[in-house]
């Protein structure tokens, strides 16, 4: 924030500002409270001293839960609304510095690049260099025939004079690279790409125009004897065909009535011999049923048999230090502890957990402390608020003494 300062400082003691120019500076970071820009009403000004004191005055108006990053197509959009309503009678341009640690956009409507040319208002791009760059804007300022600035030895002379040749040379840049027009082509329809030629001031350009193929109304307004002859060749196809799909219809009908038939009583025979097969098949998946039943009841006995062995040899581990672990808990003025007496602990609203916490912001299956092997391990079960070990959001994690566990409106600290 600084170097950022002292960069538009510089550019503005360098007499890059002249009389009669009309500047503000705002600050941006994260939409808070349905707001991105501080301050959001502009007064503009060629007074340097007062440029200055507002450059000193610019605050970081940060997100916590966004990590550093800010959102910055949204905050020139809403910079291009401002300035839409300023109806501005000299040439405008949005100036943006900020690192490359942008959110990726998230936006409806008219989109800053295409909304930038339309207004004719270029932008501009200042970044302090870092070796990891995220969303930057270069693109943008491309796009709408500004300049972008990334300093790879963030040097606050070379950034402020280049800033400086910006804001004195923008109004050039700026004009007559887009140049809107219509125009009426005398050119047959042909499907063909013509060459156009555009003369002005500075010289003659040209462009490739494609020109649209006739459509089927002006092709047959050209070829109307031709257009009669298809069209009555066509008509009778379409009657020779009907007879003969009627035709083929009746046939098919006749044919239909007796499979029917004969269908009825093959269907009888079959229906007969479908329900003996079917009573054996019941029986035969009911015999089936019995053996995989009994086969799963035996698979599951042999698994609880060796998880109660797992985690009476994985109890016996946490025995080892001469005492079990616990959670110190706290709640507003509440404060308590359990011990965790067991391998594979639960904890949740619901009583079927080894551990219930009957509190609203705790869901009914919340996490599970998982020991194996000397390591204690924390996991998220799809809760709604989530556990947070020392105040970074996990869905899974290893504990070690002394670790902070934030559940809902509880805060557990682990002890070994």
């Amino acid at each position: 924030m600084q170097w950022y300062k002292d960069v538009l400082s510089s550019a503005f003691e360098n007499g890059s500002i002249k009389k009669g120019d009309k500047v503000e500076i705002v600050g941006f970071s994260c939409l808070i409270e349905k707001q991105i820009l501080f301050p959001s009403k502009w007064n503009f000004t060629d007074n340097v001293q007062e440029l200055l004191a507002r450059v000193d005055k610019i605050q970081e108006n940060k997100r916590i839960e966004y990590n550093g990053r800010v959102q910055t197509h949204i905050a020139i959009n809403e910079a291009l609304n401002l300035l839409e309503a300023q109806n501005l009678d000299l040439p405008a341009s949005i100036f943006v510095l900020s690192d490359d640690r942008s959110m990726p956009p998230v936006l409806t409507g008219e989109l800053p690049g295409p909304r930038s040319r339309r207004m004719d208002i270029p932008i501009y791009g200042v970044t302090f260099f870092k070796k990891s760059t995220f969303y930057d804007i270069e693109e943008l300022c491309a796009q709408t025939y500004g300049g972008y600035i990334i300093e790879s030895t963030n040097d606050v002379n070379a950034v402020s004079q280049a800033i400086a040749t910006f804001l004195t040379d923008f109004e050039r840049r700026h004009a007559g690279l887009y140049y809107p027009f219509s125009y009426t082509s005398s050119f047959e329809k042909d499907g063909k790409n013509h060459t156009v030629k555009i003369d002005s001031k500075d010289g003659q350009s040209g462009f490739s125009l494609p020109v649209p193929s006739k459509n089927i109304v002006e092709l047959i307004q050209d070829n109307l004897l031709i257009s009669v002859i298809i069209f009555t060749l066509f008509i009778g196809l379409v009657i020779l065909i009907f007879m003969m799909f009627k035709k083929n219809k009746l046939k098919k009908e006749e044919l239909e009535i007796q499979r029917k038939k004969e269908y009825a009583e093959i269907e009888l025979n079959q229906r007969e011999a479908e329900q003996k097969l079917a009573k054996q098949e019941m029986e035969l998946q009911r015999m089936k049923e019995d053996e995989r039943l009994e086969a799963e009841a035996l698979m599951r006995e042999k698994q609880a048999q060796k998880q109660a062995q797992e985690d009476e040899n994985q109890l016996q581990k946490m025995l080892e230090r001469g005492n079990l672990p616990w959670f110190e808990f706290r709640f507003g003025n509440e404060t308590g502890s359990f011990q965790i007496q067991t391998p594979r602990l639960t904890v949740g609203r619901d009583a079927n957990n080894d551990w219930t916490i009957n509190h609203p912001t705790v869901s009914r299956n919340h996490f599970q402390l998982i020991f194996y092997d000397y390591v204690y391990t924390i996991r998220d079960l799809n809760s709604s608020n989530g556990i947070f070990v020392n105040d970074v959001k996990v869905s899974e994690a290893e504990l070690n003494h002394g670790d902070c566990i934030q559940v809902g409106e509880i805060t557990l600290t682990f002890h070994i």
